[in-house]
Protein backbone atom coordinates (compact mmCIF):
# COMPACT_ATOMS: atom_id res chain seq x y z
CA UNK A 1 0.00 0.00 0.00
CA UNK A 2 2.82 2.43 0.86
CA UNK A 3 4.43 2.01 -2.57
CA UNK A 4 1.08 2.56 -4.27
CA UNK A 5 0.49 5.70 -2.23
CA UNK A 6 3.90 7.29 -2.84
CA UNK A 7 3.95 6.62 -6.57
CA UNK A 8 0.41 8.00 -6.91
CA UNK A 9 1.31 11.00 -4.75
CA UNK A 10 4.15 11.91 -7.10
CA UNK A 11 1.75 11.62 -10.02
CA UNK A 12 -0.76 13.76 -8.14
CA UNK A 13 1.79 16.57 -7.92
CA UNK A 14 2.94 16.35 -11.55
CA UNK A 15 -0.02 15.19 -13.68
CA UNK A 16 -1.32 18.29 -15.43
CA UNK A 17 -3.56 18.36 -18.48
CA UNK A 18 -6.73 16.45 -17.63
CA UNK A 19 -7.70 12.76 -17.81
CA UNK A 20 -6.32 12.14 -21.30
CA UNK A 21 -2.89 13.40 -20.25
CA UNK A 22 -3.15 11.47 -16.97
CA UNK A 23 -3.39 8.21 -18.90
CA UNK A 24 -0.05 8.98 -20.55
CA UNK A 25 1.56 9.73 -17.18
CA UNK A 26 0.15 6.50 -15.72
CA UNK A 27 1.37 4.40 -18.61
CA UNK A 28 4.89 5.80 -18.36
CA UNK A 29 5.03 5.24 -14.59
CA UNK A 30 3.18 1.97 -14.07
CA UNK A 31 3.81 0.10 -17.33
CA UNK A 32 7.14 1.33 -18.68
CA UNK A 33 9.09 2.36 -15.58
CA UNK A 34 7.74 0.26 -12.69
CA UNK A 35 6.37 -2.62 -14.79
CA UNK A 36 3.55 -3.25 -12.34
CA UNK A 37 1.30 -4.50 -15.16
CA UNK A 38 1.49 -5.33 -18.84
CA UNK A 39 0.39 -3.10 -21.69
CA UNK A 40 -2.64 -5.27 -22.45
CA UNK A 41 -3.91 -5.20 -18.87
CA UNK A 42 -3.38 -1.44 -18.69
CA UNK A 43 -5.50 -1.03 -21.84
CA UNK A 44 -8.24 -3.23 -20.38
CA UNK A 45 -8.39 -1.27 -17.13
CA UNK A 46 -8.39 2.00 -19.05
CA UNK A 47 -11.31 0.83 -21.19
CA UNK A 48 -13.17 -0.39 -18.10
CA UNK A 49 -13.09 3.09 -16.56
CA UNK A 50 -15.01 4.41 -19.56
CA UNK A 51 -18.00 2.29 -18.50
CA UNK A 52 -18.10 3.78 -15.01
CA UNK A 53 -19.35 7.15 -13.77
CA UNK A 54 -16.98 9.50 -12.02
CA UNK A 55 -13.34 10.51 -12.63
CA UNK A 56 -11.75 8.08 -15.10
CA UNK A 57 -8.13 8.85 -14.21
CA UNK A 58 -8.72 8.39 -10.47
CA UNK A 59 -10.51 5.11 -11.13
CA UNK A 60 -7.67 3.93 -13.37
CA UNK A 61 -5.10 4.74 -10.69
CA UNK A 62 -7.16 2.96 -8.03
CA UNK A 63 -7.57 -0.08 -10.29
CA UNK A 64 -3.82 -0.27 -10.85
CA UNK A 65 -3.24 0.00 -7.10
CA UNK A 66 -5.73 -2.82 -6.57
CA UNK A 67 -3.89 -4.95 -9.14
CA UNK A 68 -0.65 -4.34 -7.26
CA UNK A 69 -1.69 -4.65 -3.61
CA UNK A 70 -5.38 -5.43 -3.29
CA UNK A 71 -7.95 -3.18 -1.61
CA UNK A 72 -5.40 -1.28 0.45
CA UNK A 73 -3.30 -0.66 -2.65
CA UNK A 74 -6.33 0.70 -4.48
CA UNK A 75 -7.21 3.02 -1.60
CA UNK A 76 -3.61 4.18 -1.29
CA UNK A 77 -3.30 4.91 -5.02
CA UNK A 78 -6.59 6.80 -5.07
CA UNK A 79 -5.69 8.83 -1.99
CA UNK A 80 -2.19 9.69 -3.23
CA UNK A 81 -3.36 10.87 -6.64
CA UNK A 82 -6.31 12.86 -5.30
CA UNK A 83 -4.78 14.45 -2.19
CA UNK A 84 -2.58 17.21 -3.74
CA UNK A 85 -5.27 18.79 -5.92
CA UNK A 86 -7.99 18.35 -3.26
CA UNK A 87 -5.90 20.19 -0.67
CA UNK A 88 -4.98 22.90 -3.18
CA UNK A 89 -8.64 23.50 -4.04
CA UNK A 90 -9.64 23.62 -0.36
CA UNK A 91 -6.92 26.20 0.34
CA UNK A 92 -8.08 28.23 -2.66
CA UNK A 93 -11.69 28.19 -1.43
CA UNK A 94 -10.68 29.29 2.06
CA UNK A 95 -8.55 32.08 0.61
CA UNK A 96 -11.39 33.34 -1.55
CA UNK A 97 -13.75 33.37 1.39
CA UNK A 98 -11.39 35.47 3.50
CA UNK A 99 -10.71 38.19 0.92
CA UNK A 100 -13.86 39.92 -0.23
CA UNK A 101 -12.09 42.05 -2.83
CA UNK A 102 -11.19 38.98 -4.89
CA UNK A 103 -14.70 38.85 -6.31
CA UNK A 104 -13.99 41.89 -8.45
CA UNK A 105 -10.32 41.35 -9.19
CA UNK A 106 -8.96 41.10 -12.72
CA UNK A 107 -7.19 37.79 -12.24
CA UNK A 108 -10.41 36.20 -10.96
CA UNK A 109 -12.22 37.40 -14.07
CA UNK A 110 -9.42 35.84 -16.12
CA UNK A 111 -9.95 32.50 -14.38
CA UNK A 112 -13.64 32.60 -15.29
CA UNK A 113 -12.87 33.38 -18.92
CA UNK A 114 -10.35 30.53 -19.01
CA UNK A 115 -12.96 28.17 -17.58
CA UNK A 116 -15.37 29.01 -20.40
CA UNK A 117 -12.65 28.34 -22.99
CA UNK A 118 -11.68 25.04 -21.37
CA UNK A 119 -15.27 23.81 -21.34
CA UNK A 120 -15.71 24.73 -25.01
CA UNK A 121 -12.51 22.93 -26.04
CA UNK A 122 -13.47 19.88 -23.97
CA UNK A 123 -16.93 19.84 -25.56
CA UNK A 124 -15.45 19.89 -29.05
CA UNK A 125 -12.96 17.16 -28.15
CA UNK A 126 -15.64 14.92 -26.65
CA UNK A 127 -17.83 15.47 -29.71
CA UNK A 128 -15.12 13.98 -31.93
CA UNK A 129 -14.51 11.03 -29.62
CA UNK A 130 -18.06 10.21 -28.51
CA UNK A 131 -20.20 11.40 -31.43
CA UNK A 132 -18.37 10.42 -34.63
CA UNK A 133 -21.56 9.39 -36.49
CA UNK A 134 -25.02 10.83 -36.99
CA UNK A 135 -26.87 8.54 -34.52
CA UNK A 136 -24.61 9.71 -31.68
CA UNK A 137 -24.88 13.33 -32.79
CA UNK A 138 -28.69 13.18 -32.90
CA UNK A 139 -28.85 11.58 -29.45
CA UNK A 140 -26.58 14.28 -28.04
CA UNK A 141 -28.65 17.05 -29.65
CA UNK A 142 -31.87 15.52 -28.32
CA UNK A 143 -30.40 15.43 -24.80
CA UNK A 144 -29.26 19.04 -25.19
CA UNK A 145 -32.73 20.19 -26.23
CA UNK A 146 -34.42 18.37 -23.33
CA UNK A 147 -32.00 19.83 -20.77
CA UNK A 148 -32.34 23.31 -22.26
CA UNK A 149 -36.13 23.14 -22.01
CA UNK A 150 -36.18 21.55 -18.53
CA UNK A 151 -32.94 22.38 -16.65
CA UNK A 152 -34.02 20.56 -13.49
CA UNK A 153 -31.95 18.38 -11.18
CA UNK A 154 -34.07 15.25 -11.67
CA UNK A 155 -34.16 15.63 -15.46
CA UNK A 156 -30.38 15.27 -15.84
CA UNK A 157 -30.05 11.72 -14.40
CA UNK A 158 -33.22 10.74 -16.27
CA UNK A 159 -31.68 11.84 -19.57
CA UNK A 160 -28.50 9.92 -18.75
CA UNK A 161 -30.52 6.77 -17.96
CA UNK A 162 -32.57 7.05 -21.15
CA UNK A 163 -29.39 7.61 -23.14
CA UNK A 164 -27.92 4.42 -21.73
CA UNK A 165 -31.07 2.42 -22.55
CA UNK A 166 -31.16 3.78 -26.11
CA UNK A 167 -27.46 3.00 -26.45
CA UNK A 168 -28.12 -0.65 -25.59
CA UNK A 169 -30.81 -0.82 -28.29
CA UNK A 170 -29.05 1.16 -31.01
CA UNK A 171 -25.32 0.55 -30.69
CA UNK A 172 -23.69 -2.86 -30.95
CA UNK A 173 -21.17 -4.02 -28.37
CA UNK A 174 -17.66 -4.18 -29.78
CA UNK A 175 -15.29 -7.11 -29.29
CA UNK A 176 -13.14 -4.97 -26.99
CA UNK A 177 -16.16 -4.00 -24.87
CA UNK A 178 -17.12 -7.66 -24.45
CA UNK A 179 -13.60 -8.72 -23.48
CA UNK A 180 -13.27 -5.95 -20.90
CA UNK A 181 -16.65 -6.77 -19.40
CA UNK A 182 -15.66 -10.43 -19.05
CA UNK A 183 -12.38 -9.54 -17.32
CA UNK A 184 -14.04 -7.08 -14.93
CA UNK A 185 -15.18 -9.71 -12.48
CA UNK A 186 -15.70 -8.84 -8.82
CA UNK A 187 -16.66 -11.00 -5.82
CA UNK A 188 -20.39 -10.93 -5.10
CA UNK A 189 -19.77 -9.83 -1.52
CA UNK A 190 -17.82 -6.80 -2.68
CA UNK A 191 -20.58 -5.83 -5.10
CA UNK A 192 -23.27 -6.13 -2.42
CA UNK A 193 -21.24 -4.12 0.09
CA UNK A 194 -20.45 -1.37 -2.42
CA UNK A 195 -24.11 -1.17 -3.46
CA UNK A 196 -25.25 -1.01 0.16
CA UNK A 197 -22.85 1.82 1.01
CA UNK A 198 -23.78 3.71 -2.14
CA UNK A 199 -27.53 3.47 -1.47
CA UNK A 200 -27.04 4.42 2.18
CA UNK A 201 -25.17 7.57 1.17
CA UNK A 202 -27.90 8.48 -1.32
CA UNK A 203 -30.59 8.05 1.34
CA UNK A 204 -28.90 10.30 3.92
CA UNK A 205 -29.93 13.58 2.20
CA UNK A 206 -33.52 12.31 1.99
CA UNK A 207 -33.50 11.47 5.70
CA UNK A 208 -32.33 14.99 6.58
CA UNK A 209 -34.14 17.29 4.12
CA UNK A 210 -33.52 20.41 6.22
CA UNK A 211 -29.83 19.77 6.82
CA UNK A 212 -27.65 22.05 4.71
CA UNK A 213 -24.67 19.75 5.18
CA UNK A 214 -26.58 16.63 4.13
CA UNK A 215 -28.06 18.33 1.07
CA UNK A 216 -24.72 19.79 0.00
CA UNK A 217 -22.88 16.50 0.39
CA UNK A 218 -25.73 14.69 -1.35
CA UNK A 219 -25.47 16.97 -4.36
CA UNK A 220 -21.74 16.28 -4.68
CA UNK A 221 -22.36 12.53 -4.30
CA UNK A 222 -25.01 12.52 -7.03
CA UNK A 223 -22.69 14.40 -9.36
CA UNK A 224 -19.90 11.89 -8.90
CA UNK A 225 -22.26 8.92 -9.13
CA UNK A 226 -24.21 9.82 -12.24
CA UNK A 227 -21.76 11.51 -14.58
CA UNK A 228 -20.13 9.66 -17.43
CA UNK A 229 -17.51 11.31 -19.63
CA UNK A 230 -15.07 13.09 -17.34
CA UNK A 231 -14.83 16.16 -15.18
CA UNK A 232 -16.20 18.64 -17.69
CA UNK A 233 -19.49 16.75 -17.93
CA UNK A 234 -20.03 17.08 -14.18
CA UNK A 235 -20.47 20.85 -14.38
CA UNK A 236 -24.25 20.94 -15.03
CA UNK A 237 -25.03 18.63 -12.10
CA UNK A 238 -22.73 20.54 -9.75
CA UNK A 239 -24.15 23.85 -10.89
CA UNK A 240 -27.70 22.65 -10.32
CA UNK A 241 -26.94 21.47 -6.77
CA UNK A 242 -24.89 24.53 -5.75
CA UNK A 243 -25.47 27.66 -7.85
CA UNK A 244 -29.16 27.09 -8.58
CA UNK A 245 -29.86 26.47 -4.90
CA UNK A 246 -28.02 29.64 -3.89
CA UNK A 247 -25.34 28.07 -1.70
CA UNK A 248 -22.55 29.06 -4.13
CA UNK A 249 -22.46 32.16 -6.31
CA UNK A 250 -22.01 31.91 -10.06
CA UNK A 251 -18.76 33.91 -9.92
CA UNK A 252 -17.32 31.66 -7.22
CA UNK A 253 -18.35 28.54 -9.14
CA UNK A 254 -16.63 29.67 -12.34
CA UNK A 255 -13.55 30.91 -10.49
CA UNK A 256 -13.17 27.58 -8.72
CA UNK A 257 -13.54 25.67 -11.95
CA UNK A 258 -10.94 27.88 -13.59
CA UNK A 259 -8.57 27.24 -10.68
CA UNK A 260 -9.15 23.50 -11.02
CA UNK A 261 -7.60 23.71 -14.49
CA UNK A 262 -4.39 25.14 -13.01
CA UNK A 263 -3.69 22.36 -10.51
CA UNK A 264 -2.52 18.80 -11.24
CA UNK A 265 -4.58 15.73 -10.54
CA UNK A 266 -8.23 14.86 -11.18
CA UNK A 267 -10.63 17.62 -12.16
CA UNK A 268 -13.30 16.13 -9.89
CA UNK A 269 -11.48 17.63 -6.89
CA UNK A 270 -13.39 20.75 -7.89
CA UNK A 271 -15.94 19.20 -5.53
CA UNK A 272 -13.57 19.78 -2.60
CA UNK A 273 -13.50 23.48 -3.52
CA UNK A 274 -17.29 23.62 -3.48
CA UNK A 275 -17.51 21.76 -0.18
CA UNK A 276 -14.99 24.12 1.42
CA UNK A 277 -16.76 27.19 0.04
CA UNK A 278 -20.10 25.93 1.37
CA UNK A 279 -18.37 25.19 4.71
CA UNK A 280 -19.90 21.73 4.84
CA UNK A 281 -19.71 20.14 8.29
CA UNK A 282 -17.78 23.17 9.46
Amino acid sequence: MIDCFWVALKLGFTSFGGPVAHIGYFREAYVERLKWLKEERFAELMALTQFLPGPASSQLGAAIGYEKAGWLGGIGAWLGFTLPSALAMIVFAIGMGSIQEWAGSGWLHGLKLAAVAVVLIALLGMRKALCPRWPEILMALAALIVLAIAPLAWVQPLVILLGGLLGILIFKETTEDHRVRERAGMPLGGIVMALFVFLALLIVPLAFPHSRDAQGAGGLLRAGSLVFGGGHVVLPLLETSTVDTGVVTKDTFLAGYGAAQAVPGPLFTFGSFLGADMKLFG
